[in-house]
This record gives structure tokens, sequence and C-alpha cells, in this order.
């Protein structure tokens, strides 16, 4: 009995609990140009700060891709989307000023597990989506901060503090900004309606309010 209850624990927690070690589903891929060489290219995915770059060979790998992602995909002034349409893997072969040739999966590249992946991948922890929220399981911006944005301290009244930073002229609290606008608390925004929330810590650029650093929250509106 008390096995089942820790499981059935383990599956109640928010999915934030979980995203910040997770990242153990491997996605390799390739990118090579009209000839077939490899192409160094950053690669992100769409909405998220998750990015990774090829190397000289062309190779990539990623963590945690879902089906219905889209990936970004720079090459000096360029830019192109690649959905990845269900796929575990991908080869995409690239035809000039990032045109998009051929694009198919590469069985191959999902036998070789994580190994690829390792060390390659970056994420900013500091910046999230609103659907990256949302799937958290949470329904209020404070609380979903709270767990899912690592270094902030979320009062009850949903003021923010982020650790290791304090102004005695301006108190504790961080700048909340929504759509650039100042706002008190961040009870005072929906989170159905955040399109990112964002923590800059240096927010020198804000004047003495931005000492203690800015929690920047865009619309989905916007």
């Amino acid at each position: 009995m008390k096995r089942l209850f820790l499981i059935a624990l383990m599956f109640s927690l928010p999915l934030c609990v979980f995203s910040q070690t997770a990242g153990t589903t491997p996605f390799n891929g390739s990118v090579t140009g009209a000839d077939g060489s490899g192409l160094r290219v950053r690669i992100s995915v769409k909405g998220t700060d998750k990015y990774t770059f090829s190397n000289k060979n062309g190779r990539f790998g990623l963590t945690d891709i879902n089906p219905d992602d889209t990936l970004v995909l720079k090459y000096k002034r360029h830019e192109a989307e690649v959905p990845v349409a269900g796929r575990k893997s991908m080869k995409i072969n690239i035809l000039g000023d990032m045109n998009i040739g051929d694009v198919s999966a590469a069985p191959e590249y999902e036998r070789e597990g994580s190994g690829f992946v390792k060390r390659r991948e970056y994420v900013s922890s500091d910046k999230l989506t609103g659907d990256y929220l949302r799937r958290s399981g949470y329904t209020s911006l404070s609380s979903a901060v709270k767990v899912c944005i690592p270094g902030v301290i979320v009062e009850n009244d949903g003021r923010v503090a982020i650790r290791g930073l304090g102004s005695v002229n301006s108190g504790v609290y961080a700048l909340i900004l929504f759509d650039n606008s100042e706002v008190k608390s961040l009870d005072e925004i929906n989170l159905f309606d955040v399109e990112s929330v964002e923590v800059i810590r240096d927010g020198t650029l804000y004047g003495f309010r931005g000492a203690n650093g800015v929690i920047k929250v865009r619309s989905r509106s916007k």
C-alpha cells in the first residue's frame, strides 16, 4: 500500500518539478548542404530557449523534443523552420540560403542514444514560455514561476525577490513588468494570458527600480 501511494504521489507532482533535471529522451540529427557536406548551424526549438549547434560534420543533438515542435535553423543571416512532425531523429538537407531540400528520419541516429547529445544542448532557465508554465499543472502565474524558475522567491502576495540581489534604496523585491507596464504582483497577471516570462538579474537598464532585478512578462496578444 505504501509503495502504491508513493507512485501515485510521483505522478501527481507538477511537471516543472521534473523538468529541471529531465532531458532523458535524445533527439539526434544532421544538417548538410547541397553538396552533402556538413554545415555548422544554430538549431533552436521554436517557442523555447532550448538550442544547440551542429558540429563541422553537421551533427547535432537535443533532448525531449515533442512531436509537434518546430526546429529553427539559423545559418549566417538566413533562417528556416523545419517541423519535427513526429520524427525521433532528423536528416536535413539545405539547398542554398536556407532553402530546405529534403527532410527525413534517421533511425541510425536514434540508436546512438544520448551520447552525442551530452554537453551540446543549452537551455536558458531564466526565460520560459507561457505554454511551458501552463503545462506545469498550476493555474496561477505566481505558483508556476515559484516552482519552474530557479533562483527566485515568490511571496504569498505575488511579489518576487531574486536570490543574491538586494538594494537598500528599493527594498528587496524585483520590478515586475507586464508588457512593459509595472505591476505590483504576479497575482495581477492571468497565467493564461502569458506568452513568456523572463528573469533579468541585471536590471540596471531600468534604473534604481531594477536594482533587485526585473521580472518581464509578455502577453500572448503582443
